[in-house]
């Protein structure tokens, strides 16, 4: 068996690809060529080998690049030749396709415009003209860049992280957080702010106090938070300052507390007017509030908590006036 090699370089002095075919032909009369086998081979950097050729007449077809030929060649019975000198010694025509395809690729540079190399010469001119960059400080920078990795590199390794400290933490602000989530919750809302009426369907309070009504006298009261507000105003008369001689029970009410105290009066303020105009305000606050067991207890009384009932409604009644205003403001623990 035979061994067939091909060599190329272009005249640029470039490795040509392509590709390199061998085909075996027998002549039979009346036919056109027949090629019962071949081999084909890429052409890689400009060389190529095919081995285990067939002895004998062969067509080879060399496909480099652009160019492109077909020669009749007689392949050896045995050995490793060069396509190239094969040819040269057998194909009558090589030497002429080769110097025609040479002397084409000459005209063509010949013909190839020159090159203006006017920019290029600026440009050199300018870059030997350049002032030389200074490379100390980037030169400083790496040194110092270079002790620094070496200061680290001669650190030791660190500790694995411990996450013990951090859940200790974790979980005294969680523990905290549920402290103060729970003060929160004790702390009045907004809402509790606001006056709450406590009249508002109070069948008790309706009852209780149906007395003032008779003689011409209303009752409001408000809770805000664990205050009591009460006003009772109304019209003064000898039926009115009994109501109040002979204590008022009021019931449907917060309890008056203080403390762990129950049995405890708190003061209220009386004025009475005359002709709409406040005419008489007692020296002492004789009218009072007292808890009760049943609600809290409104009565007129001596001065100084005297047991005996007071005259406070008839001395003004003696004064002339006409209408009475009672405020009074209590604490309770609901």
């Amino acid at each position: 068996m035979t061994t067939v090699f091909v060599d190329l370089v272009s005249l640029d002095g470039s490795r040509p690809e392509g590709t390199l075919r061998f085909s075996l032909e027998r002549l039979v009369l009346g036919d056109p060529d027949v090629v019962p086998s071949a081999v084909e081979v890429k052409i890689r950097d400009g060389k190529a080998r095919v081995e285990n050729l067939l002895p004998g007449a062969m067509r080879v077809r060399v496909n480099a690049g652009c160019w492109s030929k077909d020669w009749q060649v007689s392949i050896p019975a045995e050995g490793e030749h060069d396509l190239l000198e094969l040819l040269e010694w057998q194909a009558e025509d090589f030497q002429e396709t080769v110097w025609a395809a040479l002397s084409k690729r000459v005209e063509a540079l010949e013909n190839t415009p020159a090159v203006d190399l006017g920019p290029v010469e600026k440009r050199l001119d300018a870059l030997e003209g350049a002032p030389v960059v200074d490379l100390a400080p980037l030169e400083e920078t790496t040194r110092q860049l270079d002790n620094r990795v070496t200061a680290l590199e001669g650190k030791p390794d660190p500790q694995p992280f411990d996450p013990t400290g951090l859940e200790a933490q974790f979980a005294e602000m969680q523990s905290r957080f549920e402290e103060v989530n729970t003060r929160l919750n004790g702390v009045p809302s907004p809402q509790d702010y606001l006056p709450k009426e406590l009249t508002a369907d109070n069948d008790a309070l309706d009852e209780s106090i149906a007395p003032l009504f008779e003689w011409g006298a209303w009752l409001s009261a408000h809770q805000r938070l664990n205050q009591v507000d009460i006003e009772i105003v109304g019209s003064l008369s000898e039926g009115m300052a009994e109501v109040f001689e002979n204590t008022l029970l009021i019931k449907g009410l917060p309890p008056l507390t203080y403390g762990n105290k129950l049995e405890i009066y708190s003061k209220c303020r009386v004025e009475f007017a005359k002709d709409n105009e406040v005419h008489y305000v007692p020296l002492h606050h004789n009218v009072c509030l007292k808890a009760n067991t049943e609600g809290v207890v409104l009565q007129d009384r001596e001065p100084r908590f005297g047991k005996e009932p007071g005259d406070t409604f008839r001395k003004a009644l003696e004064k002339g006036c006409d209408t009475f205003t009672v405020t009074v403001h209590y604490f309770t623990n609901l």
